[in-house]
């Protein structure tokens, strides 16, 4: 492992020349270079070996000494040596990247099939379940991708995943759509959704329900016909239907149901991240339960296009205590999210009356169930 840290930390043989070099020396130390192994080549050359992200400190002072690398250790100052071969490292670098971008991270979402449910909503779905870019395609289950949209909208038959390249692709099939009905057309208004009658207003034709009939989806509410002195007329069915509809979503969130003892017992490990995402992980594993009490991330590439993180931890071992601390936390959470799932099949014109929240718990896991009730108008052509 103290090897591994040296490499990551690196290291950069330079050759100082010039007039002033014990000034410019000085100069460096105060900003907290570190010299090492100096020899003095002549008067006004020197030989050292410092810690590789120095050399920027150096190269970033005003100063006639010249610098030139010798010799590098380490990735830091392969870096640096890529640097002042900058065409040939550029070339190497956008090609190794270029192939592991195409073949491991989704870098952009298409959308297609759409007609009355929005692009916004459906990119929000895969937002809130961490689908989109940018991710490596190992972190995204693409049966689950169209099981979680079929959920959100039931009204949708169809969608399927899949990756395009470094796109992932979605295509949906909103079904035929049911073709416009004019209004004075004979015909009777039935019910969008089921749920409990409110309120029947019936201005063309004649109620069928009442305040407080259950009524399914399909259900008529109003008749498109009425009769008057023994003879049926068909009419255009016309009126509102007012009803409380319930909506109900379930969210299950991991929760830690213990806390760690410290043992006193240490290790350190070192883990490679791109975007994010973890590409390596040495180390860290010789405990069964630990938690980082010390970390430092060191950047290379910063202000590129592909930065890569080295981040070094340290972990202490411990041992469970049983609490349920984190359990409230995980509770509340997850009925935030449960309350969102759900507005999403909300329409924007109905009125929210009441909600309450089921949850259990166990195993390192709670679900919450939320039952919403909304005022709105079902009736329809």
């Amino acid at each position: 492992m103290e090897k591994l840290l040296r490499l990551l930390e690196g290291y950069v043989i330079v050759e100082l020349e010039g007039l002033g070099l014990e000034g410019f020396v000085s100069a460096a130390a105060v900003r907290g270079v570190k010299f090492m192994d100096t020899v003095r080549i002549s008067y006004s050359t020197i030989v050292s070996k410092i810690p590789a992200f120095s050399y920027f400190k150096l190269k970033s002072m005003n100063s006639r000494v010249k610098i030139r690398v010798i010799k590098f250790g380490g990735f830091p100052g392969a870096l640096i040596y890529a640097r002042q071969r900058w065409a040939l490292s550029l070339l190497l670098i956008v090609g190794i990247f270029s192939i592991f971008v195409c073949s491991h991270l989704c870098l952009g979402v298409d959308i297609t099939g759409l007609s009355s449910i929005s692009e916004f909503d459906v990119y929000s779905v895969l937002k809130e379940n961490g689908w989109t870019p940018v991710r490596f395609k190992g972190s995204i289950d693409l049966d689950e991708v169209a099981l979680e949209l079929r959920r959100t909208f039931p009204t949708l038959p169809y969608a399927h995943a899949q990756f395009d390249g470094v796109n992932l692709s979605v295509t949906v099939d909103e079904g035929t759509p049911v073709p416009d009905i004019d209004d004075e057309t004979p015909g009777s208004v039935i019910a969008a959704k089921s749920g409990v009658v409110t309120q029947v207003i019936c201005r063309e034709g004649s109620a069928v329900v009442e305040k407080g009939d259950i009524v399914s989806a399909g259900d008529e509410l109003i008749a498109g016909s009425y009769t008057k002195d023994e003879t049926q007329f068909n009419v255009a069915a016309k009126g509102e239907v007012m009803a409380d509809v319930t909506y109900s979503a379930s969210v299950t969130r991991d929760y830690i149901d213990y806390e760690l003892s410290p043992t006193g017992r240490t290790s350190d490990s070192v883990r490679f991240e791109l975007f994010g995402n973890t590409l390596l992980e040495i180390g860290g594993d010789e405990f069964e339960l630990s938690e980082v009490t010390d970390s430092k991330d060191i950047i290379l590439g910063k202000g590129t296009v592909f930065p890569l993180h080295i981040i070094k931890n340290t972990l202490s071992e411990g041992v469970k205590t049983p609490t349920d601390k984190n359990l409230r936390a995980a509770v509340s959470a997850a009925e935030e999210e449960a309350y969102k799932k759900a507005m999403r099949s909300v329409p924007d014109d109905a009125e929210v009356k009441d909600f309450s929240c089921v949850s259990e718990h166990g195993g390192g896991k709670v679900t919450v169930t939320l039952t919403l009730v909304a005022s709105e108008q079902i009736g329809k052509k």
